[in-house]
């Protein structure tokens, strides 16, 4: 029986850790993987060996912390791989929030990558196709993914505002 293919993995907010091994050499994962931005640590080869993914996005404003150790060879061993070997490809385009590619790209396990790319504009992640009704004044209601009311929006999360996605800064 062929392994199901995804172009999209995008994990919910809430999500913190990525445990060892859990994603290694998922060559069905085809197109982007999306973290959120609750996103705190990447375990040793949770991401190794995604061999067709074309994209990251991280949304979280502090990378996530990744594995990191350094080897013998010279090339550390990250959660995503070690550099040149069958691993994650490090060509890849990592999409980092505006204002944060400086941390990424100082970052251990994520300096593996060569391309990072800042954007507002972050795939979706739990809602899509919101229509905003037309409403007397200013709606500054704050919505979290899942279309719930929240009355304390946390630092770094995803939300929804007026009918738009944005990170609370």
């Amino acid at each position: 029986m062929p392994k199901p293919e995804s172009e999209k993995i995008v994990f919910p907010e809430g999500l913190e850790i990525i445990g060892d091994g859990c994603f290694e050499v998922c060559t069905g994962i085809r197109g982007e993987i999306v973290l959120p931005s609750t996103m705190e640590y990447l375990a040793v080869n949770s991401c190794e060996g995604l061999s067709n993914i074309k994209w990251i996005y991280s949304v979280a404003l502090v990378p996530p912390t990744c594995y990191f150790e350094d080897q013998a060879s010279g090339f550390p061993k990250t959660a995503f791989g070690t550099p040149f070997e069958s691993s994650t490809p490090m060509g890849i385009t990592v999409y980092v929030p505006r204002g944060t590619y400086d941390l990424y790209y100082q970052s251990n396990g994520w300096r593996y990558f060569n391309t990072f790319v800042e954007t507002d504009d972050v795939p979706s992640t739990a809602i899509t196709n919101v229509t905003a009704s037309p409403q007397n004044g200013s709606d500054d209601t704050i919505y979290d993914l899942m279309g719930r009311k929240v009355a304390h929006p946390i630092k770094g999360s995803l939300y929804i505002k007026g009918g738009k996605k944005y990170i609370h800064r």
